[in-house]
């Protein structure tokens, strides 16, 4: 990807004014490339409605990029009258913990432009307690699931229905809010999610967690793609909608210190602000200093200094060298607790509680690479 086209991406995903050297360069570019072409690779890159609405904004041909923009927004508004259906559903099932998470509910929670939404499925988050009721509400309302295992463990559960959104868009529930493939959860969802401040979105049924929470979630999702893997840029909006909102971050620094987290959550911010300006206070940022080594290591994995963009895709070791480095600790003890993690998940991960534990190391090692 040129640089020019890290300008513009970058560009439709900023909530501040643009530079005029910025606007400079994106004109150059639509000029030179022409419309097709930024279209297809916007599309490619699932960022389409945020450039729609950028070169709206800028008067580069305004008519054909409202109507691109006003697709997106259509189908966003009907998924939140589907989402109002399904809370309803749930509520009367007696399903309580339960919330939209995530991108959708980042942008839910700051009422954000419902075109700037491009994903294929909305995630939300609930209590397996309550995995029956929940499972009894989607199917009475038409909804066919798919369950989705890793190894042994249920992760999340997917509903479709094709009469009332097609083309493969789903609910995605997870049963952990920030639930790892091949590792286990470093966080527990209720230290910090308060079930009892739980809020609708405007005059709907659709719960959205408290704000924090959400912060926490989005910050540390984005850790869990490597900073830079798909979605990509794209989980950085999270983070600017949520930053919108009053966020109280000393409490998210608290959650950062509690769970160690806090490389995970500082490189977040640190990106998010380089890349969409957003606006994370200083005092956050200055606890960088305590986690320099970890931190600009990461950074050179998974960020281009130079032209100011995610160094995209991370695969294989790197991957596992990000997740190293994210866990601020010895790297070489790190390294053997990402090898050998805790007996009782590795267990009831990959063979169950009757299964061998040496099978079970074998079989995550295995995995892993």
């Amino acid at each position: 990807m040129t640089n020019s086209y890290n300008i513009l991406t970058n560009a439709a995903f900023k909530y501040c004014e643009l530079s005029p050297e910025d606007k400079d360069n994106i004109i150059d570019l639509y000029k030179e490339d022409g419309q097709q072409s930024i279209y297809e690779s916007a599309k490619k890159k699932k960022i389409l409605p945020f450039v729609a609405v950028l070169l709206s904004r800028l008067e580069i041909d305004k008519a054909f990029w409202v109507d691109v923009a006003a697709e997106y927004r259509k189908r966003n508004e009907d998924v939140i009258g589907c989402l109002d259906t399904i809370f309803n559903k749930l509520s009367d099932n007696g399903v309580r913990k339960v919330f939209v998470t995530e991108n959708f509910g980042a942008l839910l929670a700051s009422d954000a432009d419902k075109a700037l939404f491009s994903s294929g499925d909305v995630d939300m988050y609930a209590d397996i307690a309550q995995k029956e009721e929940i499972y009894k509400s989607f199917e009475q309302l038409g909804y066919t699931m798919i369950e989705r295992y890793s190894h042994k463990k249920l992760i999340s559960t997917s509903f479709y229905n094709d009469d009332i959104l097609s083309g493969g868009f789903h609910f995605g529930v997870a049963w952990n809010p920030l639930s790892r493939m091949k590792l286990p959860c470093f966080v527990d969802a209720d230290d910090f999610v308060e079930w009892d401040k739980l809020w609708k979105y405007k005059d709907t049924a659709i719960n959205l967690p408290n704000i924090d929470a959400l912060m926490y979630i989005c910050l540390l999702h984005i850790s869990l793609h490597s900073f830079s893997r798909a979605p990509d840029i794209r989980l950085y909006i999270d983070i600017n909608n949520v930053s919108k909102l009053p966020v109280d971050w000393e409490k998210i620094i608290s959650f950062a210190k509690r769970d160690n987290t806090m490389v995970r959550v500082l490189t977040a911010c640190i990106l998010a602000k380089k890349l969409l300006s957003v606006n994370v206070p200083e005092f956050v940022l200055n606890y960088r200093a305590q986690y320099e080594r970890s931190i600009s290591r990461l950074l050179k994995l998974i960020y281009d200094e130079k032209y100011n963009c995610l160094l995209y895709e991370p695969g294989g070791i790197k991957v596992l060298k990000i997740e190293v480095l994210a866990d601020n600790g010895n790297l070489f003890f790190d390294f053997i607790k990402i090898l050998f993690p805790n007996r009782k998940w590795v267990k009831e991960f990959y063979v169950g509680d009757k299964g061998s534990l040496i099978v079970a190391y074998l079989k995550h090692i295995k995995n892993l690479f």
